[in-house]
């Protein structure tokens, strides 16, 4: 019995995960509105309640597909996060290029435009925000561990948190989603504005009693050709 039961478990996530690709494609070729679940059952077969009995919605669906695309490079960086160590500087420059190379990808930036594109219908952008807030507080809390050990002054760790990612994403956001860059961005850009990002937050959260002047930049902005990759 047990063994029949976890077979059907097996083969209720194979199926999930098949569900989550066919859909996964089908809305970044066409779109929420003219991706139907009839279109989705003729690629994996069963039934329209099939899908249902495992995401609930369409717009459930939707985000979930949505979400798979970043979920395992996400997962990766939470553990480096929650690994024990005495060396903030190198945490933080390890993650902030892993979630800079992560977020400059041709596949997660199609799933922000997508995401944004279809942010009001049916609660999909709520739903979409809330996901991401497991990711959010675990690197609250990473910032909030460093902030107890003396490392970093303390604040609103989740205040912090928001604005280290935001410091990482500041210099290629706009131009990549829309379209303003040609081509993928070099992976030195990605190391040097991870590096300007990281420095500037600890000058910002330094303890108060070490706080000093800023230090000689570390490369110059960087430049992005004019064009669309989109």
């Amino acid at each position: 019995m047990v063994k029949e039961t976890g077979t059907v478990a097996i083969r209720n996530l194979k199926k999930r995960q098949a569900i989550l690709e066919a859909a996964y494609q089908l809305f970044r070729t066409n779109g929420f509105e003219r991706t139907s679940m009839s279109a989705i059952v003729a690629v994996v077969g069963g039934s329209k309640g099939t899908i249902y009995a495992h995401f609930g919605s369409k717009e459930k669906l939707f985000v979930d597909c949505m979400f798979s695309v970043p979920e395992y490079s996400m997962a990766r960086m939470l553990e480096g996060l929650r690994a024990e160590g005495n060396d903030l500087d190198a945490q933080l420059r390890e993650f902030g290029e892993s979630f800079l190379r992560l977020a400059c990808t041709s596949e997660v930036v199609s799933v922000r435009r997508l995401m944004i594109s279809e942010a009001q219908r049916g609660g999909v952008g709520r739903m979409f925000y809330e996901r991401f807030q497991t990711f959010q507080q675990e690197l609250a809390s990473f910032v909030s561990r460093w902030m107890a050990h003396g490392q970093l002054h303390r604040a609103d760790a989740h205040i912090a948190a928001t604005q280290l990612r935001l410091l990482l994403e500041a210099e290629v956001i706009d131009p990549l989603l829309l379209c303003a860059t040609d081509g993928p961005i070099a992976d030195v850009d990605v190391r040097r504005m991870s590096a300007r990002a990281i420095d500037t937050f600890l000058r910002a959260y330094a303890p108060k009693a070490v706080q000093t002047t800023e230090p000689a930049p570390r490369g110059a902005p960087a430049q992005f050709a004019p064009g669309g990759s989109c």
